[in-house]
Formats: structure tokens, sequence, C-alpha cells
């Protein structure tokens, strides 16, 4: 009786040893299953990652292939919109490249490809500067003098037309400094004073605007927009707005996306704003920002005017047909263009304008209108205790009170203190060429110059 028991006991550990194996076999197949999985997705994870490398570094030669032919051929900007660069490195690996007027500079799109994975980068590309821009100064005045009065102080080399550089006093005021010019001065029969083609900003620019009609959404009336709410396929939207446009505490990311307003009124970006990528607004009136904004890569383009009158970051471009303003409570950050095109308009005089205490880092241009009865005048202005980090350039008159690191360049100074009008007189100003550590990149509508660079990138 008992050895029965006893063989009883044992079939049943036999049974539980099998089932106990079983187990153990189980466990190990998962394991080893689970551990081929992860290696397999860890090889997954990493050769996505070497592709999406490889797209990123197709998409930088496609952008130094464009820049490349670019200057091997000195194209002017004309043909440098209409041309396209494709080039397949392998059966898997290419990127083509293609542009348009952006702000006036050429925005460059590069896609390189690798495999499954794609990356598109682009980068801002204007006239490369020349050796006279290492200058402080640079005045175009052939008929008077450059007069430096009243504590002017310049550091870097000067270029003035055949009158030369003198002393003055103002009201009495003499300057006191000895040697007010830190650099050479050199005296030229006709200075080096840049032109522009008038055309590159009213009429390129200009016509995305006035002849835009297929936008992907059409709103009447004026409007007020607070969000957005943008689709992952959606890759260009624009909104055409007939009236005037009010952004209030918008937020958008762009990297991935184009966007652009087109307000055929005016149009005031307020409140918290914040807008990273090339956002493009377009006004046939003014635009208008007063608040809290923060804006990067941006383009602004307006008829009228803009107004920067309280701003907390502006980096991008902005056009405007009759005047810009740097109000106190504005930043320009660089890389920006503030620019003031030779519009078709006889009413007012035309000018950017630094208020005093503003801090800008910008390339400001104004062009020169043709003559008119009226004789208005194109002023660039940098106010008392403003300061201004870049460099300035005006076809008509600059009127210089605060602080310029960086280069002047203009046709004649104005100073205006009533009832006397002085004629290319500097006056309580201080110019510092060594302040500024680049030479600025032009946009397309200065002349004479065929070679280019990178003004900008755009992160993706």
């Amino acid at each position: 009786m008992r050895q029965w028991r006893l063989l009883f006991f044992l079939k049943d550990q036999s049974g539980s040893a099998l089932a106990a194996s079983l187990a153990v076999i189980f466990i190990l197949l998962t394991l080893f299953f689970s551990v081929f999985a992860a290696t397999i997705g860890s090889k997954m994870i990493i050769v996505k990652r070497i592709l999406k490398e490889r797209s990123s570094y197709l998409a930088d030669s496609g952008i130094a292939r464009y820049l490349y032919t670019l200057n091997r051929d000195s194209l002017d900007w004309k043909s440098a919109v209409n041309l396209r660069i494709t080039d397949a490195i392998s059966s898997s690996e290419s990127f083509s490249v293609k542009s348009e007027i952006y702000g006036g500079y050429l925005m460059v799109a590069s896609v390189g490809k690798a495999g499954t994975q794609s990356l598109q980068k682009r980068a801002l590309i204007g006239k490369a500067p020349w050796p006279d821009l290492n200058c402080a100064l640079i005045n175009g005045d052939l008929n008077y003098p450059l007069v430096v009065a009243g504590q002017t102080k310049i550091v870097g080399d000067v270029m003035t037309g055949p009158a030369g550089v003198v002393q003055g006093s103002v009201h009495g005021e003499a300057n006191q400094e000895n040697n007010p010019i830190s650099g050479n001065v050199e005296v030229r029969q006709f200075p080096s004073f840049p032109s522009f083609d008038h055309d590159v900003m009213e009429h390129v620019d200009a016509q995305k605007m006035f002849l835009f009609d297929n936008p992907t959404h059409f709103l009447s009336g004026s409007q007020v927009i607070r969000e957005i709410d943008l689709a992952k396929d959606d890759t260009a939207v624009s909104f055409l707005i007939d009236g005037d446009l009010e952004l209030q505490s918008l937020k958008l990311d762009l990297r991935q996306t184009e966007m652009a307003f087109y307000a055929r009124g005016s149009v005031f970006i307020k409140q918290e704003c914040r807008f990273n990528g090339p956002l493009r607004i377009f006004a046939g009136g003014s635009i208008i920002i007063d608040g809290s904004v923060q804006m990067d890569g941006g383009l602004l383009y307006a008829r009228d005017s803009v107004f920067f009158q309280r701003c907390r970051f502006f980096q991008g471009q902005a056009l405007a047909g009759i005047k810009i303003i740097v109000g106190d409570g504005a930043h320009i950050e660089y890389p920006s263009l503030l620019y003031v095109y030779a519009a078709n308009h006889n009413k007012d005089d035309s000018h950017i304008y630094f208020y005093p205490k503003s801090r800008s880092q910008a390339i400001a241009v104004i062009e020169k209108r043709p003559p008119s009865k009226d004789e208005l005048i194109d002023l660039i202005k940098v106010d008392t205790a403003a300061e201004v980090t870049g460099c300035l350039i005006s076809e008509d008159l600059t009127e210089l009170r605060g602080v310029l690191f960086g280069l002047s360049i203009t046709r004649s100074y104005n100073l205006q203190l009533p009832p006397t009008r002085y004629i290319n007189w500097l006056y309580r100003t201080s110019i510092d060429r060594t302040r500024l550590d680049f030479l600025p990149v032009m946009p397309l509508s200065v002349t004479g110059v065929k070679q280019y660079a990178v003004f900008d990138f755009f992160e993706e």
C-alpha cells in the first residue's frame, strides 16, 4: 500500500516538471523575442536618424550649390528667381532648390532627400558686402562739405565728396574734440554711393499683395482673429480679408507651414501674439504693432506705413511705401531690414524714424522718390537718445541725433534747429564702426553688386 502511494507521488511530480520546463522555455522565448524586437526597433530608429541627418546635409548642400551658382554666373535678381537646381547624389539621395523674392531678399528653399526621409531648409540671400562698407560714414554730397559740430565723434574711416570735412559750431557750441574723426578721411570726386533698382521692392513684392486672388480662405469685411487651427497636412495657408484685420493673442509656429495674411485695409497686431517662422502680412493701408508681440522671421509689407509702437521682439523684414516708425517700446533684432521704397505718391515726406530711447539692430534703407513740385524729402532720422546698431542708407537725407554703432551712407545730412536748417551737418551724434562686428548683407535692390551672400537661415 505504501509502495503504491509512493509511485503515485512520483508520477505526479514528473508532470509538474514538464509544466515547469514549458514555462521556463516560454519565458526564455518571450525574452528572446523581446530583445530581438527591441534590437530591430533600435536599428530602425538609428537608420531613420542617420537618414534624417543625411537629408539635412543634402539640404545644406543645395543652398551652398545655389549660392555658388549665383556667384559663378553673376546672375541678376530676375535670373536668380528663375533658377532651379536639382541634383541626384545617388539613386536614394538628392536635393532640389527653388527661390522667390521675399522682403527684398531671395528666399531659397532646399529639400534634401535620403531614402525615406526628407528635410527642407530655407535661407535668405542678398547682395554680398563690398569693402567700402568697412567705413563708418560715406557722404555723397558733391556740393557741400561735411560739417562736424557739437561734440560729434566718429570712430572709423570717412569717405566724402570733393568738399571734404570741416569743423563747425552751432549757436556758439563748437566741437571740443581736437580730432572728432578717429580714422582716415578719404575725399573723392564721386564717393562710392550705392544705387537702387526701385522695381525690386515696389513692383515685385507689391504684386504679390495687390494681384493676389487665390487664397485658401476669404473673409469679407473687417476681421478679428484670435486662434487658427492648422491640420497636419496644411503646408500653405493664406487669408484674404476684405477690410481691416486685427490679430489678438495669436500664437503660430510656422516652421513647417507657410502662412500669409492679405488685408485690403490696415492690420493691427495686438496683445501677446507669438509668431515663429516666415509669416507674411500684407496691408493695403498700414501695419500697427502695439503690444507684447514677438515675431521671429516675419515679413511686413504695407502700402502706407509700419508702426512698431510696442513690440517685445521683431526679427524679419518690414517694407513700407511712406514711413516706418520705431517707438521706444520696440526692439528690432538683427538680421532685420527696414525699407521704405520709392512709392509713386506726392502727399507727404517719407521717413524711417527711430524714436528717442529706442534700441534697434537692423539695416535701414530709404529710396529717393522722383522729383516733384512739392520738394518732398525722404529721410532717415535717429532721434536724441536713440541707439541703432547696423547700417543706415538714405538716397536722400539722414538726420543723426543719437548713437549709431555701425555705418551711415547718405547723400547728405540734415540738421533742423528752428528757424535754421543746416545742410550736411552732424551735431551731437556718435558713430562707432568698431562696435559693428559684421558686414551687412544688402537687399537685392542694390545695383552694381554681382556677388551674393546669406542674410539669414530659418530653422525647420
